[in-house]
């Protein structure tokens, strides 16, 4: 078929989906734009639909807003007196080429807080380089550890750098430009998120009055998110019309995450309610409140709302979620870190027909277990998916036992707040689940694994052939990890994860991945230690052994590595 096309004068039309397949393989699409000037026209429209997506680099002396910023007009590059001030101007006269493409029409994924985060970047950058001579860095002194877990303090050096730049006052201006950039060349977006951060007067007003004026850079969003992290954002009476307006423009929104913390603010209830119910094509929901009102609104996309998704809400009134219900199409739930559960489960239960729910989440704290058993009974037949995070160690073990009894189809499984006592149903569960179990993610509390080794090693006889992918989050000690690989009788897994929360075992630990890995034939593996200080002698095993395993595995980062319950929804 491929040689018919090739002959048959389709080439162009192949090679346009082989670009397309590539996704956001950067490396491959760099590669793609040097081929040719045809594949150099197919690659180049992908590679700017998410630009800001990128992390910033401290070694680039050039960057992407560069090139943004190169093709702003004439009128915008002279109106902004501050530019000369901080030698915005200088920077942007300092290229002498003209880009080859119209960059700006091609984004099709954007994110402000990723559009803002490379703007206080650029600008930093550029007091730097303006005081002193430019000097590479390298971001990682150690580059074989890369499997080695460092907080996230990507937010906290965020704030603290924002308020040490001079040109603090051009973040504002500098985005306000990117997005009038982008309208005027004609862009239209496929996803949009949207975070209201606290200095926001300006930038709310002029950007979503922009927006208006210019409604198709909206019109076809599919993807959609709304954040409003603080509590004292004030939505007024002018403010109102404007976000009112703002959400009218979306129609075609498929998927519509909502993040927000004061959820009892009667307007912006009505609108978020009313966005909701507007679309008729919605088939993914995910809410993040600290309280949430939802009346009826569920009931408008019962035929299809697919994928449902709570965190950190606290489900006030039963009333509110009577829409529930409706949603007779319902393949995914995962409720997070919620209280007052069963205000959830039991509208589900009330379904008279089978509710064909694959997926599902349950990760909070549980005052009684009756609904939920009940949901196990309901869903068993059609559940694959599982993950259950339940603190108390009553409530979990009933849960377990119900899943035991009613869900024999498991093939994905992320059991987390584990302890000693729940092994025997783990294990029964295993056993139970043993033709159709590919996922498992075991993170246990607290476990320590000291004259546990015969349960480690009970374990690893357990698996079987099907399993493909092995997430292990322990406090390994000396020897534990050694008796789990060593007792492993299952067939090959093609991804291994190690989070061992004891860096003090490393060296035990790193001589029995690399005898496991020799033997297994292992596609992928990921260690990761859950602690950021380290001594000269862990850096060192742990270099060694990655240069030596190398050559029988792929190593790669935890992030790279990790499978989701939300990976499997459509």
């Amino acid at each position: 078929m491929a040689c018919s096309k090739l002959f048959s004068g389709d080439l162009p039309e192949l090679t346009y989906h082989i670009i397309r397949y590539l996704g956001n393989d950067l490396r491959c699409l760099h590669s793609c734009v040097l081929v040719n000037r045809f594949w150099c026209r197919l690659a180049i429209p992908k590679l700017w639909e998410d630009p800001f997506s990128t992390s910033w680099r401290v070694n680039f002396c050039h960057h992407f807003l560069d090139i943004y910023f190169l093709l702003l007009s004439e009128e915008d590059k002279t109106r902004e007196k501050e530019f000369g001030k901080y030698e915005i101007d200088h920077r942007m006269n300092s290229f002498s080429f003209n880009p080859l493409f119209n960059y700006p029409i091609y984004i099709k994924t954007l994110n402000t807080y990723q559009l803002k985060l490379h703007v206080i970047n650029w600008l930093a950058y550029l007091e730097q380089t303006s005081n002193e001579p430019f000097v590479i860095q390298n971001d990682n002194p150690y580059p074989y550890l890369s499997l080695i877990m460092t907080h996230d303090k990507s937010t906290a050096n965020l704030d603290i750098k924002e308020k040490s730049l001079k040109s603090r006052g051009m973040i504002s201006v500098l985005c306000v430009l990117l997005f009038k950039l982008f309208i005027t060349n004609g862009a239209s977006l496929n996803d949009l998120n949207i975070n209201i951060c606290r200095n926001v007067e300006y930038y709310f007003i002029e950007v979503y009055t922009l927006i208006l004026k210019n409604p198709n850079f909206v019109s076809d969003v599919e993807n959609f998110t709304l954040i409003f992290p603080y509590t004292d954002f004030p939505i007024n009476s002018s403010r109102d019309v404007i976000l009112r307006s703002f959400l009218s423009l979306f129609t075609s929104i498929k998927k519509q995450t909502l993040s927000l913390n004061f959820i009892d603010n009667i307007l912006l209830t009505n609108n978020l309610t009313n966005l909701i119910q507007s679309q008729a094509n919605l088939s993914s929901l995910t809410i993040t409140a600290s309280s949430i009102f939802m009346t009826d609104a569920f009931r408008h996309c019962s035929k299809t709302l697919t994928f449902l998704k709570f965190n950190s809400c606290y489900f006030i009134d039963n009333s509110s979620f009577h829409g529930l219900r409706h949603l007779t199409q319902l393949k995914s739930l995962h409720v997070i870190e919620c209280l007052r559960l069963n205000h959830v489960i039991q509208p589900l239960l009330d379904i008279p027909t089978p509710l064909k729910i694959n997926s599902l989440t349950i990760s909070c704290k549980i005052t009684t277990i009756v609904p939920l058993q009940l949901l196990f009974q309901k869903i068993g037949p059609y559940l694959e998916h599982l993950e259950l995070g339940i603190y108390n160690n009553i409530m979990r073990e009933k849960a377990l036992e119900s899943v035991i009894e009613h869900c024999d189809k498991i093939k994905f499984l992320h059991l987390s707040n584990l302890n000693v006592i729940d092994n025997p149903r783990l294990f029964k569960l295993i056993t139970n689940s043993s033709d159709h179990l590919k996922y498992l993610t075991l993170e246990y509390n607290n476990f320590n694994l000291d004259n546990k080794a015969d349960s480690l090693e009970g374990l690893g006889q357990l698996l079987t052939g099907t399993l493909e992918y092995l997430n292990l989050n322990l406090h390994f000690n000396p020897g534990s990890l050694r008796t789990f690989l060593n007792g492993y009788r299952g067939g090959r897994i093609k991804k291994l994860i190690i989070r061992n929360r004891n860096y003090n075992s490393t060296l035990d630990t790193s001589n029995a991945l690399k005898d496991f890995v020799k033997t297994k034939n292992l596609d992928y593996l990921s260690y990761r230690i859950e602690n950021e200080y380290y001594d000269d002698n862990v850096i060192h095993v742990l270099e060694e052994l990655i240069k030596e395993i190398l050559i029988y595995v792929k190593v790669k980062n935890y992030e790279d590595l990790i499978v989701k319950i939300t990976d499997f929804d459509a």
